[in-house]
């Protein structure tokens, strides 16, 4: 067993940037997700009964909760009770704030996982004949 390898594996610091949100004058710090994080993440995501399809309001809320910090503090901004307060944001801070996360935790972009694992929408034939 490689331990010199094992131990480079074992100390990767998960990779976080600043995010300046201009129409708030604020920045947050976006941090990537650990594999238990982002586990857990699609785990409380995934509708009841279906074995890919998520909630996306549900993917969006905790991806947020796990992926938010305080620059300065560098406590997490928001905990599971937050969930309904998240949902009333701004749709268009959220998303800034999803699509570095997504990409800092190797995550398919916001579009792409609701696409993906959407049920297909039935098409409207309104041509007459």
């Amino acid at each position: 067993m490689n331990s010199t390898l094992r131990s480079k594996l074992f100390g990767a610091a998960v990779k976080k940037e600043p995010l300046l949100i201009p129409e708030l004058d604020a920045t947050v710090e976006i941090r990537g997700m650990t594999a238990g994080a982002k586990g857990r993440v699609l785990t409380y995501s995934r509708i009841e009964g279906s074995t890919n399809a998520i909630d996306f309001e549900r993917y969006t809320t905790r991806l947020v909760i796990e992926s938010v910090y305080d620059p300065e503090s560098g406590e997490q901004l928001f905990g599971p009770a937050d969930s309904e307060l998240i949902g009333s944001m701004p749709a268009d801070v959220v998303e800034q704030m999803t699509d570095v996360a997504n990409r800092l935790s190797g995550t398919a972009s916001a579009a792409v996982v609701l696409e993906k694992n959407s049920a297909p929408t039935p098409t409207d034939d309104t041509s007459s004949t």
